[in-house]
């Protein structure tokens, strides 16, 4: 089963399982609450005795009739917890197989964590029965109470993993190679020890609410819970969801059966503080996607020193951030913005983010709604490119979308919701695609020479007809730091190309940290200015062999390779980032990052290489203490604040292996450029010039191979699905880059883009590109947005073709935005 494949079927196990169980229990409490509340305030006792026998068993009738026929009294607020939790247990699902190998390596514990967790099961529910023994022996209700509804407990979780355990199928870790596929016969999930360790610690703390019981209870149901992930009798994921569904339960049977006249928890819920989530860094927002046209707006609105407090080089930006953008720009003086188009262009920005600024003016923040619908076709005459990794492709910063000659689609759907602190977002396509031509036998030969590769490369592709998440994530935001799960696009640089990290590949399945809002330091940092971090971890696709050789790298024969051709690997390499960036007065701003491949087959993910990864700067190539495929970058823009049109120079760079570019600059990549936003006497016409650089001198490989984007280890090289997760210039090569763009207004836009690449001859026989791309975007009534290219492309490369070939490239997309509504 494919790798993605594999993360659609988890998730939806896991979303099944959540909505049909968990979360619907955590609903149907409240309303039970509510109705034993009013019975006890009428008799003074709860609806039906807490005994022994008959009562008992009605209770366990009515616990599990509320959870099994509660997904009907879902509410919307409930995303609060079925969103973070989801996201949770979909990342644990994805590295499940990862973390259970590093366990497996201390054999030593296997044993002793089994006994652990049987016995302290055992003793968790034998003191449940103490506690109801010694309440009836001391006439204690209390103590009675807790130990029967505990018992209860138990026994509702147990009745739940029953049901589920066939129904998912999913083999231990110590069966079926350890991968953890569902519906392939077992029962390892979910897991009930850490059901039923949970559910007594849930009743437990709710009977007796003080710190100290709490951490008792709860650290118990923890060791018992983990304990089973290091004796191999479960995931980690059948622990989360063990977890969960053991702790609503557990509130569920205290919050129906508990006699209201005895001490307890008054409500046994944690709920979020409102207080917390009326300030704007504490409210949940979805990121605009790294395509919107706002970026483009923003970019020339800064340029003109309007906007001044956002960091350009680092984005996707929240909805929230955007509209506190748009405050600022509020509080200028109108006369000072003289500019009519940047007037409309305010205007145009303020009411895309009105729900945000309403928000954040009303301290509420509550909202779900599908953003747009669309369709773009393209049709592609010719010859194209679609080889990154290798030569300069046809289209680029896509998304990883494929293409291929004759007609291609993408018909798809946003969808976006914020609650709190939390937000969800979601973009699903419906992607087809023709058959690309095969690589010639010379061709296949020289890429495998090229890459190091074992085998020659798959000889074309078939046609593509699949739908697709672009794009998902859910986010917790708190003190204007968020915190996301899912697939993401990162778009790292001050220009039209980004060095690192860019939208030329498909989103990757990340966690990560965002410090949304830039931030000063306090004392004599207060120098460096707004300052904006981000990090994150992440997991790529696509690759198919890994160099596991721990001596001579560069010898063929020695060499020792995992994979199979044409297979992604089951075991995908991760990828993790940072980046920290600066703005120490409104017309600079500068940023280093770091971004490093690592694990995959052979090179289990631990604490020493994640350390490795990291923060070494050496090169340690044995299998022992491999650093990964590492890259730093530095990137900065300056705007010549005494020009008339603010000209805008920036620089974007990066290098393998090494510390930092600005100590080995003869050694980086890079892209350079600068940015007028209004040429002398024509104010809506801006101009945008680049050039970039892997072709360094000095810098090669054994056989001529590409440095740049490229690794010995990981051969498949910076590239997530077979497209490099940066700028697609040639591996080896120089860009040459000029776009001038007309703004009409600010959904009305007309651009001409001349692309250049040249590959050095060294790099698989060299060769050039040439592309003039002509783009027209408007918003026609209100809500339909079009965008239409026009592209001609040339290109050369003697591997792939003896003459100059031609390629024609025309799309349009229709686009439907809907209304705004907030609540």
């Amino acid at each position: 089963m494919s790798t993605r494949w594999c993360w659609r079927v988890r998730s939806l196990v896991f979303l099944l399982l959540l909505v049909s169980v968990s979360f619907p229990s955590a609903v149907n409490a409240q309303e039970k609450d509510s109705e034993a509340s009013r019975a006890a305030e009428a008799t003074g006792v709860p609806v039906r005795p807490n005994k022994i026998g008959k009562d008992l068993l009605l209770n366990i009738v009515d616990d599990q009739k509320a959870i099994w026929t509660s997904p009907a009294r879902l509410r919307f607020k409930d995303m609060k917890w079925i969103v973070p939790l989801g996201g949770l247990t979909a990342g644990l699902i994805a590295f499940d197989s990862d973390i259970s190998r590093n366990a497996k390596e201390h054999t030593g514990w296997i044993s002793p964590a089994k006994t652990f967790s049987d016995y302290g099961l055992y003793g968790a529910i034998a003191g449940s029965g103490m506690l109801y023994v010694a309440g009836r022996w001391h006439q204690n209700e209390h103590l009675r109470e807790t130990g029967l509804l505990a018992g209860e407990a138990v026994i509702d979780t147990y009745a739940v993993t029953l049901v589920l355990k066939p129904v998912f199928r999913r083999p231990r870790p110590f069966e079926d190679d350890g991968n953890g596929e569902f519906f392939q016969g077992g029962k390892s999930f979910p897991s009930e020890h850490a059901a039923a360790s949970w559910a007594i610690a849930s009743v437990l703390a709710h009977e007796y609410p003080g710190t100290a019981t709490k951490i008792f209870a709860y650290s118990g149901a923890t060791a018992i819970s983990v304990a089973r992930v290091l004796a191999q009798q479960h995931f980690s994921s059948d622990i989360l969801v063990g977890a969960a569904i053991g702790w609503l339960t557990g509130r569920q049977v205290y919050r129906a059966h508990h006699d209201r006249d005895l001490p307890g928890d008054a409500y046994g819920t944690f709920e979020p503080d409102e207080k917390s989530q009326r300030q704007p860094g504490d409210m949940g927002s979805p990121y605009v996607p790294v395509g919107s046209w706002v970026y483009g707006v923003f970019d020339r609105l800064m340029a003109a020193g309007i906007v001044e407090s956002q960091i350009a080089g680092m984005r996707p930006w929240t909805r929230i951030e955007c509209a506190r953008l748009l405050e600022h720009v509020s509080e200028l003086d109108p006369q000072d913005i003289t500019d009519p188009w940047a007037r409309n262009a305010i205007e145009s920005l303020q009411q895309e983010f009105s729900p945000e600024i309403q928000h954040m003016a009303t301290g509420k923040n509550q909202y779900a709604k599908v953003d747009d619908v669309y369709v773009l076709a393209r049709g592609i005459g010719g010859d194209p490119l679609s080889d990154s990794y290798h030569f300069a492709p046809t289209i680029e910063n896509d998304n990883g979308r494929p293409y291929a000659a004759g007609f291609n689609s993408y018909s798809g759907a946003t969808a976006s919701a914020a609650i709190g602190p939390f937000a969800f977002f979601a973009n699903g396509e419906i992607q087809q695609s023709p058959a690309s031509r095969p690589y010639s036998q010379a061709a296949q030969d020289a890429i495998q020479l090229a890459d190091f590769k074992p085998i020659q490369p798959v000889p074309g592709t078939s046609s593509i007809v699949r739908a697709r998440l672009q794009e998902a994530y859910v986010s917790y935001t708190t003190h204007s730091f968020q915190f996301s799960f899912g697939r993401r696009t990162l778009w790292w640089g001050p220009g039209s190309d980004a060095m690192l990290m860019s939208n030329n590949a498909g989103p990757i399945p990340m966690a990560s940290l965002d410090q949304t809002t830039p931030v000063e330091l306090p004392g004599f940092l207060k120098f460096l200015g707004g300052i904006r971090s981000q990090f994150f971890f992440g997991r790529l696709d696509g690759h198919q062999f890994v160099n596991t050789e721990g001596g001579a790298f560069f010898d063929r024969a020695t060499a020792t390779w995992v994979g199979t051709l044409g297979h992604s690997l089951s075991n995908q390499p991760f990828i993790h980032g940072e980046k920290l960036s600066f703005r120490p007065t409104s017309n600079f701003e500068f940023s280093v990052s770091r971004t490093g491949v690592f694990g995959g087959p052979g090179f289990p993910v631990t604490f020493g290489r994640f350390k490795s990864v990291m923060f070494s700067s050496a090169s340690g190539y044995n299998s022992a203490d491999d650093p990964g495929d590492r890259r730093s970058g530095f990137d900065f823009s300056y705007r010549l604040p005494k020009l008339r049109n603010r000209a805008t120079l920036y620089a974007d760079m990066f290098t393998d292996d090494e510390i930092s570019p600005l100590g080995y600059p003869r050694q980086s990549a890079f892209t350079t450029g600068l940015y007028l936003p209004h040429v002398p006497r024509l104010p809506k016409l801006d101009l945008r010039l680049e050039g970039g650089l892997t072709d360094v001198v000095g810098v090669e490989q054994p056989f001529g191979i590409g440095f740049f984007y490229w690794n010995i280890r990981y051969v498949d090289g910076y590239t997530n699905e077979g497209q490099i997760l940066g700028s697609p210039m040639s591996r080896r090569g120089k860009r040459y880059k000029a776009s001038t763009t007309y703004w009409s207004s600010a959904h009305t836009s007309y651009s001409m883009t001349y692309t250049k690449d040249q590959a050095n001859g060294k790099f698989l026989g060299g060769g050039t590109s040439d592309k003039v791309l002509f783009a027209a975007t408007s918003r026609v009534k209100s809500n339909i947005d079009l965008d239409l290219q026009l592209q001609y492309g040339t290109w050369h490369y003697p591997l792939l073709a003896t003459s100059r070939q031609n390629n024609f490239t025309s799309s349009l997309e229709v686009k439907y935005v809907f209304p705004t509504r907030s609540k």
